[in-house]
């Protein structure tokens, strides 16, 4: 009875937040809309540069372990999750349609994942880095500053500054040199 009571309570609980979710996703995809789902998200983000945008439909989990630098651009619909040692974002990120961050993954326990307890592995994103529409970015990943990271590539591991990288997982392409 104890948790039932505590789970309605919870459900409660959320649902201003959900209203006011529900009317930011109703804001225009434009740069005036974004910046005020920025400020929304950034009430509850643990460090947050200036100039924070965000699409319709992103959803951030755990907010309380992100860290986002200045300028940085969150795609329609991307899902950022932040279990346990969190997410960096450094600046002048942008973040394409889609995009998937995770820094939480599951083990085996008796020959199930359903149960077992979970691994969160931080995850920094570089300065200046360009994450292609439908990527997924695993616990413990590493971008270094100015990587392009194509379309639906799967990133696990380290990506070295200055190149661009793209399939499952995600290889170096060549390097990339500025215009």
């Amino acid at each position: 009875m104890k948790f039932v009571i505590y789970d309605i309570f919870r459900f409660l609980s959320c649902l201003p937040c959900a209203f006011f979710e529900s009317i930011m996703n109703r804001l225009p995809n434009d740069i005036s809309g974004n910046r005020i789902r920025g400020w929304w998200y950034g009430r509850k983000i643990k460090s947050i540069g200036k100039n924070f945008q965000v699409a319709q439909n992103v959803v951030i989990e755990h907010p309380e372990n992100l860290t986002i630098g200045d300028d940085v651009f969150i795609g329609t619909g991307s899902w950022i999750s932040c279990i346990g040692e969190g997410v960096f974002i450094e600046r002048e990120v942008m973040f394409g349609a889609g995009v998937k961050v995770v820094s939480n993954n599951h083990q085996m326990k008796n020959g199930s994942a359903r149960f077992a307890d979970g691994i969160s592995q931080r995850i920094k994103i570089g300065a200046g880095s360009w994450i292609g529409a439908n990527v997924v970015i695993t616990a413990g990943s590493t971008i270094e500053a100015g990587v392009i990271v194509g379309a639906s590539a799967l990133v696990k591991g380290k990506l070295k500054s200055g190149g661009m990288y793209g399939g499952i997982p995600a290889r170096l392409i060549r390097m990339v040199n500025e215009c």
